[in-house]
């Protein structure tokens, strides 16, 4: 059998654990279970799942000279920082050995007075057969002690976990750990939870399918993800309405972000891990920071806000965010922010409440440099596509066929009429044009290409965009 090569980064990940997670994590659940815990003489203790020698030297303080304790973990780093701890205990009262429980404990039956397991279950595929693995090593009369986080509680684990990478500037780490976090299950794997009418936002880069649906990111506002190799961020203001997917490369650079709970004119302030500075999330500038002033902005890239049932269909092998996050939220369609969503006022003030529509009307802002223009859904709905100029560039906003969103595309040409359902275009020339989501693809191999566009509340243009406009009917 091959042996796995032990890295730096592990015997310093051993560390970080034992001094800052362990203290607020592991040890918050092994006091209640060390809380009246009375052991026999000569008593034989398994602490399965170890780690760093926490509950297990604890556990020895309570024995007699005559007990010994096995202590195992499958970290060899982890069992090091534990022997540092137990000094001359370590090999006389306690042995820790470094293996796995999977798929089984490797003791005979009936060993053990005391079997204990503190916040570790949730490494086994099947709770119920370890425990029973676990009372089979166990002595008849004897003790099996398992602590567990409660459903959703073992976020908590995660959140602390990227709390401290944070303060160490570990953003390479806080990156892998959000990719090991963040699941998308394939369509069919979905289906027991995705429903064909709830709203989402679709993503399609390269040929890579993603949709984001809202009951999720209505309540957690950021997903750091990887589309087609493009690392990428979809900071989602709920207020604002609008979800912006954004590029994380800027100046040979790569930005990762998470939600900083302030607000700005009712939108919310994002901060970036490499440098934490505050950044806006309508605006993909920086705010308050070390960034400030360095004339840098994200570049918003293509979304649609559509239905996740007209999202699969054209796109039958995208990956949809799991609503599986390890969160207790109610993710009931129309359930995050539901008050909120169902009024026309604001929760916060902003200086610029009013102007030429109401400060919730839906538009899709379409951003060309620092201009941003927004097309009002129900006009755009009514007419299936607008024409248009946003700043020197010519424009033509196509409504999904549901009518909740629209895509926008470079224009060079007049057309004449559009069927949603088919999704094509026609130009004054007769000519047949495809909405793909990449680009309008025309006779002859003609491509006009696609452009940034997402939803957004009105009021998020007019008191963040450095240049807005609405667009009315002449």
């Amino acid at each position: 059998m091959s042996q796995h090569r032990r890295t730096h980064q592990q015997d310093k990940l051993a560390k970080l654990y034992d001094a800052e997670i362990l203290p607020v994590w592991a040890q918050h659940f092994g006091k209640m279970m060390l809380r009246g815990l009375t052991v026999p003489p000569k008593a034989m203790v398994l602490d399965v799942g170890c780690g760093t020698g926490y509950p297990a030297l604890e556990i020895l303080r309570k024995m007699d000279d005559q007990g010994r304790i096995i202590a195992i973990d499958p970290s060899s780093p982890m069992l090091d920082e534990a022997r540092v701890k137990a000094g001359a205990l370590s090999g006389k009262r306690i042995f820790f050995r470094s293996e796995s429980a999977l798929p089984k404990l490797s003791f005979t039956d009936d060993v053990y007075d005391l079997v204990v397991c503190n916040a570790g279950l949730q490494e086994f595929d099947d709770p119920e057969s370890a425990i029973r693995d676990f009372a089979r090593v166990t002595k008849p009369g004897g003790r099996v002690i398992v602590t567990l986080p409660l459903a959703g509680t073992y976020q908590q684990f995660f959140d602390l976990f990227r709390e401290v990478l944070i303060k160490l500037d570990r953003s390479d780490a806080i990156d892998r750990l959000d990719a090991y976090l963040t699941r998308y299950p394939a369509v069919e794997q979905a289906k027991a939870w995705a429903y064909p009418s709830g709203e989402g936002v679709g993503v399609a880069l390269a040929g890579e399918g993603r949709v984001y649906p809202r009951r999720i990111i209505d309540w957690h506002e950021m997903v750091n993800d990887t589309i087609a190799g493009i690392p990428v961020s979809l900071a989602n203001c709920t207020l604002c309405g609008s979800a912006i997917l954004y590029d994380g490369r800027v100046d040979g650079r790569v930005f990762r972000f998470g939600t900083s709970g302030l607000l700005y004119r009712s939108n919310k302030l994002m901060f970036d891990y490499k440098t934490r500075s505050l950044w806006g999330q309508f605006s993909g500038e920086p705010a308050w920071g070390p960034l400030v002033g360095a004339a840098i902005r994200l570049e918003p890239l293509p979304t649609v806000h559509t239905t996740y049932g007209e999202w699969v269909t054209a796109h039958p092998e995208t990956l949809v965010l799991d609503i599986n996050t390890g969160h207790i939220r109610d993710y009931s369609p129309g359930a995050a922010y539901a008050e909120y969503f169902g009024s026309a006022a604001l929760m916060f003030p902003v200086p610029d409440a009013m102007g030429p529509a109401g400060p919730k009307a839906i538009v899709v802002a379409v951003r060309i440099g620092r201009e941003v223009t927004g097309y009002p859904i129900t006009d755009l709905a009514e007419r299936g596509y607008i024409e248009d100029t946003v700043g020197d560039r010519s424009v033509i906003v196509v409504a999904t066929a549901d009518g909740r969103g629209g895509r926008v595309y470079e224009r060079d040409r007049r057309f004449a009429g559009y069927d949603p359902r088919a999704g094509a275009l026609v130009d004054a020339a007769g000519a047949t044009w495809t909405v793909a989501e990449d680009a309008l693809l025309g006779p002859g191999g003609r491509r006009l290409a696609r452009l940034p566009g997402h939803n957004a509340f009105w009021f998020a243009l007019a008191n963040h965009a450095p240049v807005a406009r609405l667009w009315t009917p002449e």
